[in-house]
């Protein structure tokens, strides 16, 4: 819901935008999880404030890594997902780096699957 041309990577389900472009909060490993979970950073902090959610139930590390050290490995299939989203998102006067994110985000996804 609430969810257009790729917006939910940007803003909440009401409509409001997300940290860090609402008002350019740092990323604090100290706020509640609900805070942490609720933002877009250019890095993955989602990998961990997700395992911390799960409590060590879900799926383990291991089989998270394995599909994605699969699609790391395609380069083919790497080139098409980075060309899917503009690399910015103009939006009221803003620009948000919303492809800009998302490349960044999945070349830390990508190293940390092939540490």
């Amino acid at each position: 819901a609430g969810c257009v041309d790729g917006a939910c990577l940007l803003r909440n389900a009401d409509g409001s935008l997300r940290e860090p472009e609402l008002r350019h909060n740092p990323y604090d490993p100290r706020a509640p999880l609900a805070s942490r979970l609720g933002r877009c950073d250019d890095e993955p902090w989602h990998l961990w404030d997700l395992a911390e959610k799960r409590g060590g139930s879900g799926p383990s590390p291991a089989a998270l890594l394995r599909p994605l050290k699969g699609l790391c490995a395609d380069a083919h299939a790497l080139e098409r997902l980075r060309g899917v989203l503009p690399p910015v998102l103009p939006s009221l006067g803003i620009l948000h780096k919303l492809g800009v994110r998302f490349r960044l985000r999945l070349h830390c996804a990508c190293a940390l699957a092939n540490r």
